[in-house]
């Protein structure tokens, strides 16, 4: 059985949204199969994952032809997270031509759990897009892509 916690070939990663203007709830939701896990965290942390996944596309670009974004779907229903981020991290794996996020809950949960999300380019580039889209246009891109209201 794979771990839950580690999704190598992830179907969808896409950063959402949920609640009303002024009171919206971030989310990570990843899916690989019937595997499922779905994050909250904040509007800054959305902006330096996706910032960080663009500057290291953009930098690949330069030195290999990368393959064109796959954008990602909509959140799953229902959109109820398991935890809180508290810490994102990123790395590279050249050999296998993807970029891999960690995620780590905040410091007081008890599990210990890290997620991991191994992204190949074009869903890394997908994911960076959309989730700059979002923060950048907030309310409007948002109910305009399939975001929530509670």
């Amino acid at each position: 059985m794979p771990d839950p916690s580690e999704f190598t070939d992830p179907d969808n990663f896409v950063a959402g949204t949920v609640g009303e203007p002024g009171d919206r709830v971030f989310h990570l939701d990843v899916t690989q199969g019937s595997a499922r896990t779905t994050v909250s965290l904040e509007k800054v942390q959305v902006q330096m994952l996706a910032g960080a996944l663009a500057k290291a596309m953009d930098e690949l670009a330069s030195e290999i032809e990368l393959p064109d974004p796959v954008r990602p779907r909509e959140m799953a229903e229902p959109v109820e997270a398991e935890w809180v981020v508290g810490e994102l991290g990123l790395a590279h794996n050249p050999s296998e031509e993807k970029m891999i996020v960690q995620i780590r809950p905040v410091s007081e949960h008890p599990s210990g759990t890290v997620l991991r999300v191994h992204l190949d380019y074009g869903r890394a580039r997908g994911f960076a897009e959309h989730a700059l889209l979002l923060v950048e246009y907030g309310r409007n891109f948002g109910r305009q892509n399939g975001h929530r209201k509670p």
